[in-house]
């Protein structure tokens, strides 16, 4: 479903996608005390760089959480995993990490962290699913402690965010960690409990699919539902589950979303708009429809760029037909030159990996925003390992 000219076209960028992959994850995985993410003496991925603008330094924040360096190992991890190419280089960095994780899940599926919900637990079960996955050809014990304990987080996931319970639509990315356990279960597993899986899977799709508005967005009573990342990331876990599931009439939802989404959000130059100023969404009251309003700090993310990427490539995973590769592109190019400030954000930024942001009038020193996380590393990853790796 490639047209000839689309296809003409990511052929003469995939030599250089290729190397902005490299760049990434040598970034992700380079020492902090050369402007990377990686911290070797705890073995593990930091929460992001801080840069300073007096000064034009990277400042490592080297917190605990498990938000945003779980996410940037879990693209790692899905690289390693789909793409043919992918080498071991990192591959002692990512089980230093993943053993850290494990250490940090109590043993009810918890994460050691009180500010963690939905998201965050939907994040870790993906990373550790994917690293039994990728562990599955490397060590087999180690990836069925991974395994086992990716399955402990699933558990506390089905008694603390079941279906019809999430208000959130962050949230609903653990419907993508589950997903990915389901596939680690049914390669090493027991295929009865990957039935049982498979059935959550199902249910969770369900009802997922009867709180989809006119414009195929997830209305789950979030008053930031129609914000860019809280669209584009239930569609990584719903489009993957048609696969699982084989539910094909969810695709022609899914193409609904996307279209939506490109022909109200997407610009000129292939940026997409975080939010409306003003939006309609459903609260789970007596109220039903209210109106939100946000007409202040409409700014345009390079990860907003990856998340749309990733959700179509998740719909092709899905069995999708409808050729979206231009739109693609179009929000892949951005990144590198189309952008409205006319610079390639991965020169701009200077440590391998793209200057975070921009305004409408294409300024990046934007107060509040000067910062780079690792969860936006993992999902640049994640879109670049795709495309590179398109047939």
């Amino acid at each position: 479903f490639i047209d000839s000219q689309s296809h003409e076209r990511i052929s003469k960028k995939k030599k250089s996608y290729k190397m902005y992959l490299k760049c990434a994850l040598d970034t992700l995985f380079r020492d902090v005390r050369d402007n990377g993410f990686w911290n070797e003496k705890e073995g593990r991925i930091i929460c992001k760089l801080d840069y300073i603008t007096k000064d034009g330094k990277w400042v490592p924040d080297e917190n605990i959480e498990f938000r945003f360096a779980p996410f940037g190992l879990m693209g790692a991890l899905y690289w390693r995993y789909t793409n043919p190419h992918s080498h071991q280089n990192y591959d002692s960095n990512m089980e230093r990490y993943l053993d850290f994780l494990v250490r940090n899940i109590q043993s009810n599926g918890k994460i050691h962290d009180n500010n963690s919900g939905g998201f965050e637990h939907g994040i870790v079960l993906a990373a550790l699913s994917l690293g039994s996955l990728v562990w599955s050809k490397l060590d087999l014990i180690k990836a069925e402690a991974y395994l086992q304990k990716a399955k402990t987080i699933y558990k506390f996931i089905l008694k603390n965010w079941p279906p019809n319970y999430i208000f959130n639509n962050h949230d609903l990315f653990i419907l993508w960690g589950i997903d990915l356990l389901y596939e680690a279960e049914i390669t090493i597993g027991k295929p009865a409990e990957a039935q049982n899986i498979k059935n959550e899977i199902s249910k969770y799709s369900n009802w997922m699919y009867t709180i989809l508005d006119d414009n195929g967005l997830f209305q789950t009573g979030d008053f930031r539902a129609s914000y860019h990342q809280r669209i584009m990331y239930p569609l990584w876990g719903f489009a993957r589950a048609v696969k699982i599931i084989n539910e094909k009439v969810y695709l022609q939802s899914i193409e609904r979303c996307l279209d939506h989404v490109i022909k109200h959000r997407m610009e000129w130059d292939g940026a997409f708009l975080w939010h409306p100023p003003v939006w309609i969404y459903k609260k789970k009251s007596i109220f039903k429809w209210r109106i939100g309003i946000n007409p202040f700090r409409n700014y345009f993310f390079e990860c907003h760029q990856t998340f749309f990427i990733n959700a179509v490539e998740q719909y092709y995973y899905g069995g999708g037909k409808k050729n979206y590769l231009a739109d693609e592109i179009k929000a892949l190019e951005w990144i590198f030159s189309t952008n409205r400030r006319g610079k390639n954000l991965v020169e701009e930024c200077g440590i391998g990996v793209p200057w975070r942001m921009m305004d409408k009038k294409g300024r990046i020193n934007v107060r509040g925003q000067n910062f780079k996380g690792a969860y936006e590393v993992g999902s640049y990853i994640m879109a670049l390992s795709d495309i590179v790796s398109n047939k």
